[in-house]
């Protein structure tokens, strides 16, 4: 539902988070009551779409009022506007007049989805005679008892006394939330002969039902506004894989559009910049083999083509290659094991990404002492520069520095006498 106010209705109430107070007060005061008449939050539940100024000025006639909210082209065209944009199923206008015709009205006794409209005096909103939650029920069908609204079967208000002598006689009168009011104020239930209050029934078999009717009529109601679920699209996958490994990914899409289906256009990068189409998989699940050096991550994407013509882009997520990862059914420990003894030298980069021209520091662990070379190497495997070849180093850290003057995807790597190699990328931007 959505709730509009208007000027004179803040005025009255004090401020603008004085009128939201009461607007939030009043939905809760309803759900109250449909939980107490055994109206469970899975049956029924008002929820509040939006809250918004109405360019509206009350007259002394809350007939005239509602009538105008239903009739007038230029107002009615605006809370239908509004009704759109939210997908609002009814409309409550909380006015600041206190009329002297009446507390609240409808335009029309529900369901009605041309006229689900509602007018509120916001001081009796939210008091003991529950008039807010009394004209939304009303939008929902429910009606007065029937001595007063003849009109249906079980959607009646119920009257009734409650006391511990002679309550017939002596008893306090209670009236559930449906039945008019003269004076005094109503219980918080809408009439049901399977609730009690105070020891007795509140409502009368097959006359005096609203709760009843409101669940009947709650579907109905509902699907007044279809509520649209935008469509989304969402890749599942463990950020990380072990080295050489073939890393599992998902597409999980959301989508309130019925009947159609989905192909999926997979893409990867390995800088998250220039991407790749993979011309093999075409299904909602994707898999790639991810590169077997340490500390490479890959990007990812997906594209979901409709057959209606529609296309939906994932956001980007990466997966990245360590022996450390701790994903579901990795067996990295293993591989570290395996890896270490193949191993001669480790390399890192501090500031990684860095700058053009900054100085960097490539700092190389040898684990073995014998002849090694570091060299930098392009995106595209051509040899950038050589920092050292073919040279005995020994047992140690060993660090360098180095600048490289154009931005891109370079490679750091060290190549031991047996010809095994470790390598770092480093991104310069």
């Amino acid at each position: 539902m959505s709730c509009s106010f208007t000027d004179n209705t803040v005025n009255v109430e004090g401020s603008l988070n004085a009128v939201e107070n009461r607007i939030n007060l009043a939905i809760a005061q309803t759900n109250t009551a449909l939980l107490n008449s055994n109206v469970d939050d899975c049956e029924l539940r008002i929820e509040l779409a939006a809250i918004e100024k109405l360019n509206f000025t009350e007259s002394f006639s809350i007939f005239d009022d509602v009538t105008r909210l239903r009739d007038n082209t230029t107002i009615n065209d605006i809370v239908e506007n509004l009704r759109n944009v939210h997908d609002a199923d009814i409309v409550v206008l909380l006015a600041g007049e206190n009329y002297f015709d009446g507390f609240g009205i409808v335009s029309d006794i529900g369901p009605n989805e041309e006229e689900p409209y509602a007018v509120v005096s916001t001081g009796a909103a939210t008091t003991g005679r529950y008039t807010f939650a009394h004209e939304v029920a009303h939008l929902f069908g429910a009606r007065h008892e029937e001595t007063n609204d003849n009109i249906g079967r079980i959607e009646h208000g119920h009257e009734f006394k409650t006391g511990n002598f002679l309550p017939c006689v002596f008893g306090s009168k209670q009236r559930t939330i449906m039945h008019t009011l003269d004076e005094g104020s109503r219980i918080q239930h809408f009439s049901n002969p399977s609730v009690y209050y105070d020891g007795t029934k509140t409502g009368k078999d097959g006359i005096r039902e609203n709760a009843n009717k409101l669940k009947s009529t709650a579907c109905t109601v509902s699907s007044f506004k279809q509520t649209f679920i935008p469509t989304s699209l969402y890749i599942v996958n463990d950020n990380c894989s072990c080295p050489c490994d073939d890393a599992s990914l998902s597409a999980v899409i959301n989508t309130s559009t019925a009947g159609v289906s989905f192909t999926f256009e997979w893409e990867y990068s390995i800088d998250g910049i220039n991407w790749t189409v993979d011309n093999y998989f075409n299904g909602a699940s994707f898999s790639y083999q991810m590169p077997c050096t340490e500390d490479n991550t890959i990007f990812f994407r997906t594209t979901a083509i409709g057959s209606d013509g529609t296309s939906i882009t994932s956001s980007t997520e990466s997966i990245t290659s360590t022996i450390l990862c701790q994903a579901a059914g990795s067996t990295c420990a293993q591989e570290r094991n395996s890896l270490d003894n193949k191993l001669d030298a480790i390399v890192s980069i501090t500031s990684n990404p860095t700058h053009t021209n900054q100085l960097l520091e490539i700092d190389v662990e040898i684990l073995k002492e014998g002849n090694y070379s570091l060299n930098i190497l392009k995106e595209s495997g051509v040899l950038q520069s050589t920092i050292f070849k073919n040279t005995f180093i020994e047992r140690g850290h060993h660090y360098y520095n180095h600048k490289i003057a154009h931005p891109g995807i370079y490679f750091i790597r060290v190549t031991d006498g047996d010809g095994i190699t470790t390598t770092e990328k480093l991104l310069v931007i």
